[in-house]
């Protein structure tokens, strides 16, 4: 309805603004510390403005505190109106035009068990893909804000004289972001592995799961039939993929982690 696409306008207007004002708060944050700072190197004469020091940041904690607070709040209420149409969406293209059952009809031509757990694909996967989404929007504008803020701080505050070798104005400005397309490199090839294995972790999940429901809806049939040593091997075979899959992923973590670790131990180095 129109009040409601309106409520959820207004909803995502709201975050947004939140989401500048965090911004902003961070950012006089960065400011606040730079001054502390220099009052702790001249404290004397500045009584005056020690107090408007601590005045400042018991506002800025203030500000800080109902924005995470109401945030966090929005950012839920948000998420919850996008998975309920996300949901609704992919629930109506299943129900519609008798999908399901022309689904099943099909795949029993083609001598196949079950689709690829439609149920797990509306309940779960359309949840998940709208909580990634968000995060990867939420990272990259928090990023892009970052950027926007604190490159001219480091723009200003890069020395001319690069270690007395020669000059070049915003150096350090240069060094970081090489040293962040680096980072973001290694990262991406490194761990692209790692969406396949994903994928294919919850898919074999999903299938053990469907293997217990299954025996649950045919319960009677399997009982007359004395089937209970065929699905107990099947389900075994269906464990054994979810435990070949997890030790796979766990020999790319190690060495992806091991990378990344090494990565980090530099940049604190560098930094």
């Amino acid at each position: 309805s129109r009040p409601g696409r309106g409520l959820r306008a207004a909803r995502a207007v709201l975050l947004v603004a939140l989401f500048a004002l965090s911004c902003f708060v961070d950012y006089q944050q960065t400011l606040w510390f730079g001054r502390w700072g220099n009052l702790l190197q001249h404290p004397r004469g500045n009584l005056d403005a020690l107090w408007a020091l601590i005045t400042n940041f018991a506002l800025l904690l203030f500000v800080e505190t109902i924005v995470d607070v109401y945030d966090h709040y929005i950012e839920t209420w948000f998420l919850l109106d996008w998975k309920t149409w996300t949901t609704e969406y992919f629930r109506k293209l299943w129900l519609t035009h008798r999908t399901f059952y022309l689904l099943e009809l099909e795949l029993h031509a083609l001598e196949k068990d079950s689709l690829d757990n439609p149920d797990q694909r509306i309940a779960v996967d359309s949840s998940n893909f709208c909580q990634k989404t968000y995060v990867l929007c939420r990272e990259c504008a928090q990023i892009t804000a970052d950027l926007c803020i604190y490159l001219p701080m480091l723009w200003r505050f890069s020395p001319t004289s690069v270690f007395g070798w020669f000059d070049c104005p915003g150096w350090l400005v240069y060094i970081a972001i090489m040293w962040a397309a680096v980072g973001t490199a290694l990262t991406y090839f490194v761990g692209r592995p790692l969406i396949a294995l994903n994928y294919a972790m919850q898919r074999y999940d999903a299938d053990y799961r469907f293997g217990l429901a299954r025996i649950r809806g045919k319960s009677e049939s399997i009982a007359m039939l004395r089937g209970e040593r065929a699905e107990e091997r099947e389900l075994d075979e269906r464990w054994s993929n979810v435990c070949r899959l997890t030790f796979q992923k766990m020999a790319f973590k190690k060495r992806f982690d091991a990378i990344m670790k090494i990565y980090g131990r530099m940049e604190m180095t560098v930094s």
